[in-house]
């Protein structure tokens, strides 16, 4: 039996027993208009020293262009891309797509037109953005369509579960079981890979498709639904974001369910797939610290 425990800076650390052999993905949060927005490259990165003579095609044409063009979602990410006042764009992935474009010596573009991460990659397929940088995850089903990269990030899949719930079904540690062999509503961020996730790991529940993380946890909290599914990281902004929320819900994360955040990559651009992997592999891994530690700075510029 493999260990699942419950890790989250704001909750109780606790562990229990559940066999789960499936690894898959995630993704996003409040609604923002569409829009194609300029960005300048990050200078904390220099640009490499390119030899014009010898570039590979993949590479030669975006160094031609003068542009890398990055789609994300528009959909703000807490820690991943979030809007400043300003306009411009900070978090993890915001930063990366800055530091890849300012490395090959370019501009950026952000494309932020896509309402989901199914039409992310339909911009990719499409050819019409270089890259996709957007809490976009490593599915099956995402790499028979584009590149995708080497994980930038992994992090855990994990519930919010409704604590009134378990009490009253008599749950004292494992909720699992009970949530896998019982007609229970599940909740999934819609248009993700969450969705077909929750159906392969509770077979039995209604998946309940929801438009952004408020709206699952407070459904969690309310009762509305047994729990809902998502990456670990998520749950950290959940409770940044409402103080009171773990006196009504509890985590449970599993250790051997795995999300890779990824790069998506152009399927015709197997030299750019190359040097985005070179580039991550050469870099400091980012870790669930660094994401807590995004997550805290942008909570005390916000004034929280």
């Amino acid at each position: 039996m493999k260990k699942i425990c419950c890790l989250l800076g704001l909750c109780l650390i606790l562990t229990f027993s559940y066999g789960c052999n499936q690894t898959q993905q995630i993704k996003s949060d409040s609604h923002l208009p569409s829009v194609n927005t300029e960005v300048e490259s990050s200078k904390t990165i220099q640009p490499i020293q390119l030899d014009e003579k010898s570039l590979l095609p993949g590479i030669e044409k975006i160094i031609k262009r003068g542009t890398l063009r990055v789609a994300m979602v528009n959909i703000d990410v807490d820690g991943f891309c979030e809007t400043q006042e300003d306009g411009s764009l900070t978090g993890i992935d915001a930063q990366l797509a800055k530091d890849i474009a300012n490395s090959m010596g370019v501009s950026l573009t952000i494309n932020r037109e896509s309402d989901s991460w199914d039409k992310l990659t339909e911009l990719l397929a499409n050819d019409e953005v270089d890259l996709v940088i957007s809490t976009y995850s490593l599915t099956t089903t995402r790499a028979t369509s584009v590149k995708i990269s080497n994980p930038y990030l992994t992090s855990r899949f994990g519930v919010m579960v409704n604590k009134q719930e378990l009490v009253k079904n008599k749950i004292e540690k494992n909720p699992i079981d009970y949530m896998q062999n019982n007609e229970i509503k599940i909740a999934a961020i819609r248009g993700s890979s969450h969705v077909n996730l929750a159906s392969e790991f509770f077979p039995k529940a209604k998946i309940v498709e929801m438009d952004s993380y408020k709206d699952m946890y407070t459904a969690v909290r309310n009762g509305d639904v047994f729990g809902y599914i998502c990456g670990e990281l998520r749950f950290l902004c959940d409770y940044n974001e409402d103080a009171e929320l773990s006196l009504y819900t509890k985590v449970f994360v599993f250790s051997d369910a795995l999300e890779k955040y990824c790069v998506g990559v152009s399927p015709d651009n197997t030299d750019l797939l190359n040097f985005v992997n070179a580039y991550i592999d050469s870099s400091k891994e980012i870790t669930v610290k660094d994401y807590e530690d995004t997550l805290k700075n942008e909570s005390k510029k916000d004034g929280k």
